[in-house]
């Protein structure tokens, strides 16, 4: 059974909760579902007053102990940076189990599958947030496990108020061995009638695919407007009737000629043919959520060009298509209040870095087509790293080889952020950059090789000494003290995600802080103003002030 007490500073009082309900009332009720009732209210977090959905666990509803452990579990270790629901607390007293989340505006996209106001981009940008999530899940194995949902389904997904998705509702997750993922894994099917998948049922076989099929049964709601368990005069699910619709070449019988009508017919092609595959029969012709979640991107990028014809470049997805504008770059932050402080720019031109392009051809055969042995375990918001060798200035070395994937939360504007950073700050405790690549529509960053992993990797090293632990910490605290106080360069640098995982470990223990992704620049003569920018970082590691939006340096 999982401790409750690794969570212990996530435990809010069950009277903090009963203020916030008006103990519990109906009039506080916005959802009820085969778990309980949530009810919305305020909580105080981190000195601040938030809104929270507060769900209430019901034993009527035959929900054990172990499911609500495990929905703290995965929402408290799943660190996602947009499309996973955000846990605030729980409540474990008095027979009460309650989890606390971020509330999320408008609601579930059950709740919205007949929105007329919700347009076919906007839809689209919803299915893509579900499918980087489950993307995520399915193949993040940096903690040495990757999770199978389970319960995908409209009702789990909640949509925050730029309608980007949030993946909630893990309370029948489970957690697999990253070694054993080629396993097969059997345990008592679970799901939702309407959702679940078949070959799950009938074997007890469950797979990452069993996620897939449930995906593609919302993928076939969003189309539709209808809901998978509701059944049609011959007692079909949805799932059923649309693939019984798409076979016949008569989907547009069940799709609502609203959104119908609105469809670029490439990006509807795309759309449907994934949402079908999704449902196969066959497991193995299914297709893996990191490529359904590309063909969503390709469908979501027709649409947006078909919507938006003068304009030569779509915006970098995961800006919302109700605010539809390129994200702000480092010469282009807004803001006219004396205490906005504009951030400068990072490069003046790509030519200046062009001296450390590496051609995409030797990254392939430095990792042998990015092979999944040539992979180290190490993996976060980017994608995966690989070793390799690269021969540089006539040497052989050994190198970290970052391989950006979108779909794990990361876009552009971080990878032209962190090789400008690399390539400019120098010294002894900060990563050395050996080069870049960006063909072929890949982001690739290669540093070099620090032999002994990271710090988050060695906390529990018993060879790791206490004066060893100190070294490492005072190289990490003189990079911290370079990049904020050294004026030479005419700016100061704030990491903004400072984390165990980014101190990596030279042969001699010497720390070398990376990472650099997230960062801002800020001209040394504003040292002692405030800086007003987005939060970013890793919850846990996060100064709480920042969501106030002030970083002050």
């Amino acid at each position: 059974m999982w401790p409750l007490k690794e969570s212990a500073h996530l435990r809010i009082p069950l009277q903090e909760v009963r203020l916030a309900t008006q103990n519990f009332n109906v009039k506080h009720l916005i959802d009820s579902g085969g778990y309980g009732h949530v009810y919305k209210g305020q909580v105080l977090h981190h000195r601040q007053l938030i809104d929270v959905d507060i769900k209430r666990f019901d034993r009527m509803f035959g929900l054990e102990e172990k499911k609500f452990l495990t929905e703290i579990s995965m929402l408290s270790s799943l660190k996602h940076l947009n499309n996973i629901v955000s846990i605030v607390g729980f409540c474990a007293e008095a027979y009460e189990k309650i989890i606390v989340t971020e509330v999320e505006v408008n609601g579930s996209l059950n709740d919205n599958l007949k929105n007329l106001n919700l347009t076919w981009l906007q839809r689209l940008h919803i299915c893509i947030g579900v499918a980087r999530a489950l993307t995520y899940i399915h193949c993040d194995t940096s903690h040495g496990y990757y999770v199978i949902h389970r319960d995908v389904k409209s009702s789990n997904v909640m949509l925050d108020g730029k309608w980007d998705a949030k993946l909630s509702g893990f309370g029948l997750s489970i957690k697999v061995p990253a070694t054993r993922r080629h396993d097969l894994v059997f345990d008592e099917p679970v799901g939702t009638m309407g959702y679940v998948d078949p070959v799950y049922v009938k074997t007890g076989i469950v797979t990452p695919k069993t996620d897939v099929y449930s995906f593609g049964v919302v993928l076939f709601e969003v189309l539709s407007g209808r809901r998978a368990y509701a059944k049609d005069g011959a007692g079909r699910y949805l799932a059923s009737v649309a693939t019984s619709h798409y076979e016949e070449g008569k989907l547009d019988e069940i799709i609502d000629p609203h959104i119908r009508n609105q469809m670029h017919p490439q990006s509807f092609k795309i759309f449907s043919d994934t949402a079908y595959d999704c449902l196969k029969k066959d497991r193995e012709q299914r297709p893996d959520m990191e490529k359904v979640a590309k063909r969503l991107e390709n469908a979501w990028e027709l649409q947006w060009k078909h919507e938006n014809p003068a304009k030569l470049q779509p915006p970098a997805f995961g800006t919302s298509p109700n605010h539809v504008k390129q994200p702000l770059m480092d010469d282009e932050n807004e803001g006219t209040s004396s205490n906005r402080l504009k951030i400068i720019p990072y490069m003046s031109s790509l030519e200046e870095l062009a001296h450390l392009r590496i051609p995409l051809q030797e990254i392939i055969s430095a990792t042998q087509n990015f092979a999944v042995n040539r992979r180290i375990v190490d993996q976060g918001g980017f994608g995966y790293v690989y070793k390799g060798k690269l021969s540089r200035h006539g040497q052989l070395i050994d190198v970290d080889i970052k391989r950006l994937n979108q779909m794990f939360g990361q876009g552009k504007k971080e990878f032209w952020t962190e090789i400008a950073l690399l390539s400019s700050l120098k010294h002894t405790n900060v990563v050395s950059i050996v080069g870049f690549c960006d063909e072929a529509n890949e982001k690739i960053i290669v540093t070099k090789l620090e032999v002994n992993g990271s710090l988050e990797n060695n906390l529990t090293n018993p060879n790791l000494t206490w004066l060893q632990r100190l070294h490492i910490c005072i190289g990490a605290a003189r990079a911290s003290t370079y990049i904020h106080c050294d004026t030479s360069r005419g700016y100061d640098v704030i990491h903004r995600d400072v984390k165990s995982s980014k101190v990596l470990l030279d042969e001699n223990w010497d720390a070398k802080v990376s990472g650099f992704g997230l960062s801002v620049k800020v001209p040394a003569t504003r040292r002692h103003d405030l800086v007003i920018d987005h939060p970013a970082g890793t919850i846990g590691y996060a100064d709480p002030s920042s969501r106030g939006d002030e970083h002050m340096l």
